[in-house]
């Protein structure tokens, strides 16, 4: 089941678990609409036309202008201080295979840009990354450079695995995500265990791994010495946890990730 399609459905569901929950407060009338079937068709061009009207950019670039502007007020801070950026929907767009994809989500499979350099679906996530094509957020990429111009240490972390990193380093460097050094990039392992965290082995088995890895990375970033002042991604799975100062959520609804 795609994931968008997944998302929406959940979302019913546990609207219809709600207001079973409430009935005794309600009436049925109340709760019809509440648990009406979600036209899809529908979800899906209101998602393309708030990207193509520029409203999501807009949206974006309001996000990071108060963190830019947080960030200001910070300059001449001592002490050993960082940001932690996310990457997908954050430092980089994957508009492109999300759009060719028509907001589904698959790991396998093969991924080719057409002659005229859009991609041609079905597009497989993996091969995707593989081909570096990701474009700069571009007021992600400010915020990343006023960060190192005022002293700060940049951390990425990222649900991309480490076998990844190669393709992943290169497409930030090229689209202008320069100066970060290799333990600046914090990615997924491909396999737990090694003398690894027995936490992090544990975030892997619980219900929202992602969120569970990043707060402890962030944790490790800490336990270095690090401050970390700032913290941005797109979802809330980036931000929860702790460690961090302040945090910013850029939109994305495109997809959800727990």
């Amino acid at each position: 089941m795609p994931l968008m399609l997944r998302i929406l459905m959940g979302s019913l569901t546990w609207c219809c678990l709600w207001a079973i929950s409430v009935f005794a407060q309600t009436t049925a009338s109340t709760l019809r609409p509440c648990c009406e079937v979600t036209n899809l068709g529908l979800q899906k061009i209101a998602l393309k036309q708030y990207k193509r009207s520029g409203q999501y950019d807009r949206d974006i670039k309001t996000v990071v202008d108060q963190a830019k502007s947080y960030l200001a007020l910070e300059a001449g801070r001592k002490g050993r201080l960082a940001i932690v950026l996310d990457i997908d929907e954050t430092a980089l767009s994957n508009w492109p295979r999300i759009e060719a994809d028509d907001f589904g989500f698959f790991s396998a499979g093969d991924c080719k840009l057409k002659s005229d350099g859009t991609v041609q679906a079905p597009c497989g996530w993996d091969k995707w990354i593989g081909l570096k094509q990701d474009r700069p957020i571009v007021p992600t990429r400010e915020l990343y450079d006023q960060a190192r111009k005022q002293g700060l240490k940049v951390f990425f972390i990222t649900n991309r695995n480490e076998s990844q990193r190669a393709v992943t380093a290169k497409n930030l460097n090229t689209v202008g995500y320069e100066g970060f050094s290799d333990e600046d990039l914090i990615m997924t392992p491909d396999k737990l265990g090694g003398g690894r965290n027995p936490r992090l082995i544990a975030c892997f088995k619980s219900q929202a791994p992602t969120a569970c890895f990043k707060t402890e990375m962030r944790g490790e970033i800490v336990d270095r010495g690090y401050t970390i002042i700032l913290n941005m991604g797109d979802q809330d799975s980036d931000l929860s946890g702790g460690y961090a100062e302040r945090t910013f959520k850029l939109p994305n609804p495109f997809y959800y990730v727990p």
